[in-house]
């Protein structure tokens, strides 16, 4: 009855109702407790299909309600709507603006890993070959671009670098891919 929502003060069985619960309390405590065990793993089930079968990044219905894994992960690429490299990504190349005292600073590295805080959200980048300059030492516009390494940029020495997502104003990410070079052999 309870099940049903009958079990107002003036319904027919409702004494019936709560001597049920007052005479079975272990059968209602395990009834309860099967049925929290039972949702979690379907849950944990639903997640492991969901991945092995790759159905997120196929279907938009499937996927999980955390965009940055998917990006810093690389895994946007193979979203099926996203035109593009249907390999693996490699790496990804952060670039982002942090603001320090009274200047702001452009930090590059290759995203190790990321952690996310108690809510989900994104709270640290862990970054490796991490540069940085300073954003007013940007080149000008009449200069041409090319992929030369920029002297602009000095290495911060470490291994890795920890840089705390609320002290990043923007994001630019480039996804790695490499690839095999086959070499011909002469006979």
């Amino acid at each position: 009855m309870l099940l049903l929502g009958s079990y107002g003060y003036n319904e027919a069985h409702f004494e019936t109702t709560v001597a049920e619960f007052t005479h079975y309390p272990y059968q209602v405590f395990w009834y309860f407790l099967s049925l929290y065990i039972f949702a979690v793993l379907l849950g944990y089930l639903s997640h492991y299909l969901v991945r092995k079968f790759k159905l997120d990044l196929k279907y938009r219905f499937f996927r999980f309600n955390n965009e940055w894994y998917y990006l810093l992960s690389g895994e946007t690429m193979k979203f099926g709507e996203v035109d593009g490299n249907d390999g693996d990504v490699d790496g990804v190349y952060l670039t982002t603006v942090v603001h320090h005292s009274n200047e702001d600073y452009l930090y590059r590295g290759i995203v190790a890993d990321f952690f996310f805080d108690k809510s989900g959200n994104l709270d640290r980048l862990l970054l490796r070959n991490v540069l940085r300059r300073s954003l007013s030492n940007d080149r000008n516009s009449d200069e041409p671009f090319n992929n030369l390494p920029d002297e602009r940029y000095y290495d911060i020495k470490g291994d890795y670098f920890l840089l705390r997502y609320s002290e990043i104003s923007t994001i630019n990410l480039d996804y790695i891919f490499l690839t095999k070079e086959i070499e011909d052999k002469a006979l």
